[in-house]
C-alpha cells in the first residue's frame, strides 16, 4: 500500500481526486456482509438484499369500493324495486369500504343514494343501478406476486406500507455495519460539562453519532481517550474486536499529542495520510486486520467533509448501495468566493429565497468551526483547480436543510 506518514501535508499534490480516492480505498478490504429479519416497524431506512413480492391478492375475493348497502342485481332485473319492506341481513346489508360482505350478494349501492330507516330502505329515484357496480374483484388492488420493494434502495415508510398491503410482518435486510467512533485529546470534555480554560466540548460524537444513524450505520460512540500512545492502541484494537469499521478522531496532523496517525501506520497498512479535500486534509486511510479504518481530523467542519465524501462511501459499501446525494439547488453568490486551488474545498453557505430565486451567503468567513458554520443551510465544494468565484456567480450547492424552512427576502 502507499504509505504517505512522512510526507510534509503542505507540500502534497495528488494526481487523484477525493472521488477516485475513496473508490480505490474501498477496494482494499472486503466487506463482511450478513442479513438479519426485522420488524416493520424497526425497517425504515434499511436496506434489502433482494426486491420482495406479494403473498396475497387483494383484496382476497372482493371488496366494497365504497360504505353503502350491498344488494342483489336480480332483484333490479325489471329496474328500481320496491324497497319499503326491506330488511336488513335478507334483501340487503350494509357494506363499508374496504369490506367484503356475503356471497348472496353482488353489487354495491353508494350509501349517498340511500336513506335507511326503521320501516325499510328508500333509493335515490334518480339512482343508475348496474350489477356489479361498486364492488372491487379480486386482486383489484394488489396482485399476488406482485413487486413491492426494491432490494438495494434504503426503505421508506411507504415502501414499508406496501410490505404490509403485501402479508409481511418482518422483512429480511441487511445487518448495519457497526461503526466505532473513538474521540481523542486530553483537551475534550464531554458536552454539558463544566468548561474550563484550556479545554474545549467534544461535538463531534453527536455528529458522527447522528449522521451515521442517518446513513444506516449502527454507530458505537467511545468515551473521550485522553493523549497516550498506549491507551490509545488498546482502545483502537478493542474497537476493531468489536466493530466493522474504526474512525478515530483527531490527532492526525503534525502536533506533538498528534499519535493517531502514527498509530494506524504502526498497527496496519495505510493507504494515504492526507488527502486533496479540505477542511481536514491530514485525514488517514488505513486497512488494519481486513477493516478500514480513518483517521477523522479534530476540527468539527474537518469531521463534516470526511463524513460526506469518504465516510458515508465505506458505509454504502457495506449495503451494497451506490452513493446517496443531496439535494442540490442553483443560487447566485453574494459575495467574491477565494477557495485553495491546490484541492477540493468545502465552504457552508446560508441561503435565502428571494422573488427571483436563491442568495447564497458564505458562512462563517475567518470561523471555520464556529456555530455559524455548523448551523449553515447548504454547502459548496470547490473544485480543484479553481479558486475564485467572483460576486454574482451561480454556483450549485447541495442542500442540508429542507428548502421549506429557508429564509425569505
Amino acid at each position: 500500500m502507499r504509505d504517505m506518514g512522512k510526507t510534509r501535508f503542505g507540500q502534497l499534490r495528488f494526481d487523484k481526486t477525493k472521488e477516485e480516492m475513496v473508490a480505490e480505498y474501498c477496494k482494499l478490504w472486503e466487506p463482511v456482509r450478513a442479513t438479519e429479519t426485522v420488524p416493520l416497524r424497526e425497517a425504515e431506512g434499511r436496506v434489502m438484499p433482494r426486491e420482495v413480492f406479494s403473498l396475497y391478492d387483494l383484496p382476497v375475493v372482493r371488496s366494497s369500493r365504497m360504505d353503502g348497502i350491498c344488494v342483489k342485481s336480480e332483484m333490479f332485473a325489471d329496474g328500481l324495486p320496491d324497497t319499503a319492506g326491506w330488511k336488513m341481513g335478507e334483501e340487503y346489508m350494509r357494506a363499508d369500504t374496504g369490506d367484503d360482505f356475503d356471497d348472496a350478494y353482488d353489487t354495491v349501492i353508494a350509501i349517498e343514494d340511500v336513506t335507511l330507516a326503521d320501516g325499510g330502505v328508500t333509493l335515490d329515484p334518480e339512482l343508475k343501478f348496474t350489477p356489479g357496480m361498486n364492488v372491487a374483484p379480486r386482486g383489484s388492488m394488489l396482485k399476488k406476486d406482485a413487486p413491492l420493494a426494491r432490494a438495494l434502495v434504503p426503505l421508506r415508510a411507504l415502501d414499508l406500507a406496501a410490505l404490509a398491503m403485501g402479508g409481511y410482518g418482518e422483512v429480511e435486510v441487511y445487518r448495519r455495519p457497526r461503526v466505532a467512533f473513538i474521540p481523542t485529546g486530553s483537551e475534550l470534555v464531554p458536552a454539558g460539562a463544566e468548561l474550563r480554560r484550556g479545554q474545549n466540548f467534544d461535538s463531534n460524537s453527536i455528529l458522527v453519532e447522528r449522521t451515521l444513524l442517518s446513513i444506516g450505520a449502527e454507530p458505537v460512540c467511545y468515551p473521550i481517550v485522553r493523549d497516550s500512545l498506549e491507551t490509545l492502541r488498546e482502545t483502537l484494537r478493542g474497537a476493531l474486536a468489536d466493530s466493522d469499521v474504526v474512525l478515530i478522531n483527531g490527532g492526525s496532523a503534525k502536533g506533538g499529542e498528534d499519535f493517531n496517525a502514527r498509530l494506524l501506520h504502526e498497527e496496519g497498512e495505510v493507504y494515504t495520510h492526507g488527502v486533496p479535500a479540505g477542511p481536514g486534509r491530514p485525514m488517514c486511510l488505513a486497512v488494519i486486520g481486513g477493516k478500514p479504518v480513518i483517521n477523522v481530523p479534530g476540527p468539527s467542519l474537518g469531521t463534516f467533509f470526511a463524513l460526506q465524501w469518504c465516510v458515508s462511501r465505506v458505509v454504502e459499501r457495506f449495503l451494497n448501495i451506490p452513493a446517496r446525494e443531496n439535494p442540490r439547488i442553483t443560487g447566485i453568490l453574494s459575495e467574491e468566493l477565494r477557495c485553495p486551488p491546490h484541492f477540493d474545498f468545502i465552504v457552508r453557505m446560508n441561503v435565502r429565497r428571494t422573488e427571483s430565486g436563491y442568495v447564497l451567503y458564505p458562512a462563517g468567513r475567518g470561523s471555520a468551526s464556529s456555530a455559524e458554520v455548523s448551523s449553515a443551510d447548504a454547502m459548496f465544494v470547490s473544485v480543484k483547480g479553481e479558486s475564485l468565484y467572483p460576486k454574482g456567480s451561480e454556483l450549485t450547492v447541495e442542500m442540508l436543510r429542507d428548502t421549506g424552512f429557508l429564509v425569505t427576502e
